[in-house]
C-alpha cells in the first residue's frame, strides 16, 4: 500500500513539474498587470488632491505591495476559478427544497428575459427602464453639462455665432454658426428637440425630457439584446442574471443612461456595436456574411463616428484588425471602416461644414495631454531648457505664460491658448522637444497625465453624479429648468448615490478603475492565457481605454463606453469558459470511450 501511495505522489509531482512551465508565463503576466494597476492607483491617489506629488515612491511601494498587490494576487485567480466553475455545464435540476425553487425561478427568468426572442428583449428593456425610472424622474427634464446647453444655443433660440474664445480654433475664422468642437450631429439633434419643444410648449423641458427618455430606452434595448445574445451563445444563466441585475440596480447605469450628454448618446450606441463585435468574434467573422448584420454594423459604425470624435478611431482599427484575423470576410470587415472614413474625412468637412457654416474643431484636442506634459515640465524644469527648446515650445504654446496657465487637474487653460497658426514644421519641432524632455524626466510626464486622469485610476475618487440641468440659476434662461416639486426626489437620488459609494467592496462598482483598468486587464489576462480565440474582442476595449487617456481631465463620462460594456465583457468571459469547459468535457468523454474500446 505504501508503495502504491509513493508512486501516486511521484506521478502527481511529475504532473505539476510538467505543467509549471506552461503556467509560469500566465502567473507572471497576472502579476505584471496587478503591479501596473496598483502603481497607477496608488500614484494617482497621491496626486488626486491638487496634482502635485510631495512624497516618495519608496514610501508607497511597501504599502501598495501589502495592501493591494498581495491580496489581488490571491483574489484574481480565485475570481477566475469561480468564473470557470460558474461556466461549467449545469447539474441536473434538483427535485425538491429551496434549491429546486431557486432553480425553477432562475429558469423562468431565463425564459422570460434572456431567450432569443423579440418579446423577451422588450420585456428586459422594460425592466431596465422601470429600474432606471427613479433617476429619469428625479432629474427631469434631464441632466446635462454646459457643453450640451451651449450646443443647443448654437441652434436655438438666439442662434449664437461661435466666438473665438468659445471653442473656435484660435487664429482661424472668429465667427461661424456652429462649432464642430462638439460633434455637429449631436448639436443638431439636441437643437432640433429643444426647438420643436419650444414651438409646441413654450419650453425646452418637454423636448429634452423626451430625448432623455428615448436615449435611455435605446440604451436599455441595446443592453437587453446584448444579454439575450450572450445567453444565446452560452453565457452561464446565473452569471447573466447577476450581470443584468447589476445594470438594473447599480446607480451609475441608471444615472448616466438618460443624461443628455454626447458621451451617453455615444455609449448607448457603443453597447449595440460592441454586441455586434462579440458576434463577429464568436462566429469567426461569419456573422458579417449576413447582409442585415453587415448593414446594421455599418449604421452603428457611422453613428459612433458622428456622435463622438474618438468613435472613428475605435471603429476603423477594430474592423481593420478583424479583416486581418478573419480573412474569409476581409472586405466585409473593411466596408464599415471605409464608409466611416469617407463620411468623417470627406463628406463632413467638404460638404456638410460649408453648407451649415460650421467651424471645425482644432487639433489641440488630440495634443492636449502632450501640451499638459510640456507645461508641467516647464513649471518644474524650465530653468534647464536651452534656447532652441524654448523657441520650439514658444512657437506652439507661448512659453512665457505657460507656467502661469498650467493647472494640473485639467488641460483647457493650456491647450486653448496654443498657437493654432503654427506650421506643421513647428509642430514637428515641438514634438521632437517633447520626446527629448520626456526621456530626460519621464516621471514629469507620468505625473502630468495622472494628475489630469487621477479619478480613472484611483479608487478613492467616486464616479460623479450628474445633477445639473443648467437652468435659469446659471445662465438666466427660463426655457429649461428643474421643477421645485421634485427637489425632495433629487435629494433622495443624491443620498442613494452616496450610500452606494460608501458600501465596502460593493462601492467599487461606483469607481472608474473597476471598469477602466481592472475588468479589462482581468479579461485580457484570461484571453491571452486560456481563450486566445476570443482575444480580438479586446481590440475595441483597448482602443476605448486609449481614448480615456486623451481626456482633458477626470470626468467619468469619458469612460462611459467602458463602464456600460464591462458587464458584457464579463459575460463574454463566461461564454469563453463555457466553450472551454464543453471542449474539455468532450475530450474527457472521448478518452473514457477510447479506454472502454481498448479494454474491450
Amino acid at each position: 500500500m505504501a508503495e502504491i501511495q509513493r508512486k501516486s505522489d511521484q506521478r502527481a509531482l511529475s504532473s505539476c513539474a510538467q505543467r509549471a512551465p506552461r503556467y509560469a508565463p500566465c502567473v507572471l503576466l497576472m502579476l505584471a498587470f496587478i503591479v501596473f494597476a496598483t502603481f497607477l492607483g496608488v500614484y494617482a491617489s497621491a496626486l488626486a488632491s491638487d496634482g502635485w506629488f510631495r512624497g516618495s515612491l519608496d514610501e508607497l511601494v511597501p504599502l501598495a505591495t501589502v495592501g493591494i498587490v498581495i491580496p489581488a494576487a490571491i483574489i484574481v485567480p480565485l475570481l477566475a476559478k469561480a468564473l470557470r466553475r460558474v461556466s461549467r455545464p449545469p447539474a441536473p435540476a434538483p427535485q425538491a427544497g429551496l434549491r429546486a425553487v431557486a432553480f425553477r425561478l432562475a429558469a423562468t427568468v431565463d425564459r422570460l428575459v434572456f431567450s432569443w426572442r423579440f418579446r423577451a428583449a422588450v420585456f428586459a428593456a422594460l425592466i431596465l427602464m422601470l429600474c432606471w425610472s427613479f433617476w429619469i424622474v428625479a432629474f427631469y427634464p434631464g441632466s446635462m453639462i454646459y457643453d450640451t446647453y451651449y450646443q443647443i444655443t448654437q441652434f436655438y433660440p438666439r442662434g449664437d455665432e461661435v466666438r473665438a474664445e468659445l471653442w473656435a480654433v484660435p487664429g482661424r475664422r472668429a465667427y461661424a454658426q456652429f462649432s464642430d468642437h462638439h460633434p455637429i450631429f449631436d448639436t443638431l439633434l439636441y437643437g432640433w428637440f429643444a426647438y420643436t419643444s419650444d414651438q409646441l410648449t413654450g419650453s425646452w423641458n418637454t423636448g429634452i425630457f423626451i430625448f432623455s427618455v428615448l436615449q435611455a430606452l435605446g440604451t436599455a434595448i441595446a443592453f437587453s439584446v446584448a444579454f439575450a445574445y450572450l445567453r444565446h451563445i452560452g453565457a452561464p444563466r446565473g452569471l447573466t442574471i447577476g450581470l443584468f441585475a447589476t445594470v438594473c440596480v447599480v446607480p451609475v447605469f441608471g444615472g448616466y443612461a438618460p443624461a443628455v450628454i454626447k458621451d451617453m448618446l455615444f455609449s448607448g450606441i457603443y453597447v449595440a456595436w460592441f454586441t455586434m463585435a462579440i458576434a463577429v468574434v464568436h462566429t469567426r467573422g461569419d456573422a458579417l456574411r449576413s447582409v442585415p448584420f453587415l448593414l446594421g454594423n455599418i449604421v452603428l459604425a457611422l453613428l459612433l463616428a458622428l456622435t463622438k470624435k474618438t468613435g472613428i478611431y475605435i471603429v476603423i482599427p477594430t474592423m481593420v484588425i478583424y479583416a486581418v484575423v478573419y480573412r474569409r470576410v476581409w472586405w466585409r470587415s473593411l466596408v464599415p471602416a471605409a464608409l466611416s472614413a469617407v463620411l468623417m474625412w470627406g463628406v463632413m468637412p467638404n460638404l456638410v461644414f460649408p453648407t451649415l457654416d460650421v467651424v471645425p474643431g482644432g487639433r489641440q484636442e488630440m495634443l492636449g495631454t502632450l501640451f499638459q506634459q510640456t507645461a508641467r515640465y516647464v513649471a518644474l524644469h524650465g530653468v534647464e531648457m536651452g534656447a532652441s527648446e524654448r523657441r520650439a515650445i514658444d512657437d506652439v504654446l507661448v512659453v512665457d505664460t505657460l507656467n502661469e496657465r498650467y493647472q494640473p487637474e485639467w488641460a483647457d487653460s493650456v491647450k486653448y491658448e496654443y498657437n493654432a497658426s503654427a506650421t506643421d514644421e513647428q509642430i514637428q519641432e515641438y514634438l521632437k522637444v517633447w520626446a527629448a524632455q520626456g526621456l530626460r524626466h519621464p516621471e514629469v510626464y507620468v505625473e502630468a497625465a495622472l494628475s489630469m486622469l487621477s479619478g480613472f485610476a484611483s479608487p478613492s475618487e467616486p464616479i460623479q453624479l450628474r445633477i445639473e440641468t443648467w437652468d435659469e440659476d446659471h445662465d438666466g434662461t427660463s426655457l429649461l429648468r428643474q421643477p421645485w416639486q421634485l427637489e425632495s426626489l433629487r435629494e433622495a437620488a443624491r443620498d442613494v448615490w452616496d450610500a452606494w459609494v460608501d458600501i465596502p467592496v460593493i462601492g467599487l462598482a461606483m469607481t472608474c478603475p473597476s471598469y477602466v483598468i481592472w475588468i479589462p486587464l482581468f479579461a485580457l489576462w484570461l484571453f491571452i492565457c486560456r481563450m486566445r480565440r476570443w482575444l480580438p474582442i479586446m481590440m475595441p476595449v483597448l482602443l476605448s481605454m486609449a481614448s480615456v487617456v486623451l481626456s482633458p481631465m477626470y470626468d467619468a463620462r469619458y469612460a462611459c463606453a467602458l463602464i456600460f460594456t464591462a458587464p458584457l465583457l464579463i459575460a463574454v468571459l463566461g461564454v469563453a469558459f463555457a466553450e472551454r469547459e464543453a471542449g474539455l468535457a468532450g475530450n474527457r468523454a472521448s478518452v473514457r470511450e477510447n479506454k472502454k474500446i481498448w479494454y474491450q
